[in-house]
């Protein structure tokens, strides 16, 4: 068995598993195991392409010499340098790289020696100024003699003075005013952050769980407050793998709500995790980022692969989204309260059809479905003068059409909501054919055969993420 074993019909990198290779190929999973390598810390990834290239430890730096971190990737398992750092400090290799790659595709060292730019600088040129080899060189250095007496002046030494005298320091970004200023900002920012200080490589923070003050990236700091994450590189470190604060809160409401939960189950007779599971009611939450989990790095079909495993061990399942989580907590609680039958029911009977119009149902909308607004012709289910289940229906060609939206309000359930509402839209519109879709990652769909719909198709990807 070669090395393309690994990258040949492996999109979802099963082969890669160490669980799998030692449960189907015994001897090779030894054999990886036991190979020597100098280095700890190695990933059972790393271990094979190591074994079969023949290496015992991981490529230098060619900046510092110190050991470069491996891609988690076959085709281009390792860079040249070890961090940003090394990389920017070897900039004459930088241009040498950019040189070659310009020149390969465009026969140049620098893209502005291409003839497809010098022509388009000539005809900009010629369109602004009249003269295609208009140059303002000679307008700079006579507005210069005319102010400053010296055709060739640069005010930079003064500027260096004036902030000097001023600031106490050649560069306002290097004055402790400056500083005082970027951190009053930053703890406005970020009111629920003990901000020590801020510098140009990042951040002080010290932690309330811990003490410690440590730096972390102005980025980094971004993101996880953001994601509701521990900003603490010390509680928190790089690599770890924690919960989002929304993750935890879920789990947390349906705690207090007495459901029984368990984190990272792994699923009976399939080769998935699942993140939360209600093994009451057998089902199970996923909770997805949205790079990792997106088409750059997951097979088209993995998603909708991973449900149907769930579905053919006897477990239902939902999956949401990082932004989802985040932006419209209260309706992913409101679907998997509804999913459990733990909402508030009323029956469709008692309620009374009315339509309203876009901006109504463009607010309705955002608020209790999770994927927004929606277009069409808005119906709704109102009781005590309150909207409890809205539908929306669009034209798409000649008389067809389609069902953008339909909803319940949060944490309620209006029984024979959709088909009342149907009904009421298919008296007022006369379709010749009516259509909709079902997002597989949280619906199912069941009931549309018994109101006349008819499956026509599946797509298996879920998102995509630019």
């Amino acid at each position: 068995m070669d090395f393309s074993f690994f990258t040949t019909s492996n999109k979802s990198g099963y082969k890669t598993s160490e669980k799998w290779l030692k449960k189907n190929h015994p001897d090779l999973y030894e054999k990886i195991v036991k190979y020597p390598i100098n280095e700890g810390g190695t990933s059972f990834k790393e271990k094979i392409y190591l074994y079969y290239h023949n290496l015992n430890h991981r490529p230098k730096c060619i900046k510092c010499g110190e050991q470069v971190k491996f891609r988690n990737r076959f085709d281009k398992p390792y860079g040249d340098f070890c961090s940003l750092t090394c990389a920017n400090n070897s900039k004459e290799i930088l241009i040498q790289r950019q040189k070659e790659t310009i020149s390969k595709k465009y026969g140049v060292n620098f893209y502005p020696e291409h003839k497809d730019f010098i022509k388009k600088q000539k005809e900009t040129k010629l369109k602004k100024y009249g003269n295609e080899n208009y140059n303002n060189t000679d307008k700079s250095k006579q507005t210069k003699l005319l102010i400053y007496g010296n055709e060739n002046y640069n005010n930079i030494d003064k500027s260096k003075i004036t902030c000097q005298e001023k600031y106490g320091a050649d560069n306002y970004s290097k004055s402790n005013s400056y500083n005082k200023q970027i951190t009053k900002k930053f703890i406005e920012s970020y009111p629920d952050i003990n901000i020590v200080n801020v510098k140009k490589t990042g951040v002080m923070i010290k932690c309330d769980d811990c003490g410690e003050v440590s730096e972390i990236t102005r980025q980094l700091l971004y993101e996880r407050t953001k994601r509701k994450y521990n900003p603490c590189l010390k509680c928190n470190p790089l690599g770890f793998n924690q919960r989002s604060g929304y993750e935890t809160e879920l789990c947390d409401f349906l705690s207090d709500m007495g459901i029984t939960l368990e984190k990272n189950v792994r699923v009976p007779n399939t080769k998935y995790e699942i993140d939360v599971l209600l093994p009451e009611y057998n089902i199970g939450i996923e909770f997805d980022g949205l790079y990792w989990h997106s088409d750059n790095c997951r097979p088209d079909d993995y998603h909708i692969n991973k449900k149907t495993s769930y579905e053919n061990s006897g477990y239902d399942s939902l999956f949401f989204r990082e932004d989802e989580i985040r932006d419209k907590f209260d309706i992913v609680k409101s679907m998997v309260l509804n999913r459990l039958n733990r909402s508030a029911k009323i029956f469709a009977r008692k309620c009374k059809l009315d339509k309203i119009n876009d901006k109504a149902a463009n607010s309705y909308f955002e608020a209790n479905h999770l994927m927004g607004r929606g277009r069409g012709t808005c119906y709704v289910l109102t009781f005590n003068d309150t909207i409890v289940a809205a539908l929306r229906l669009k034209r798409n060609k000649n008389n067809d059409y389609e069902i953008s939206r339909f909803c319940n309000s949060k944490f309620l359930t209006v029984t024979g909501a959709f088909s009342k509402l149907l009904s009421f839209a298919i008296k007022d519109k006369k379709p010749d054919s009516i259509m909709t879709f079902i997002d597989k990652r949280y619906g199912k769909g069941n009931y549309l055969k018994d109101l006349g719909f008819r499956y026509v198709h599946i797509y298996p990807s879920f998102w995509l993420v630019s």
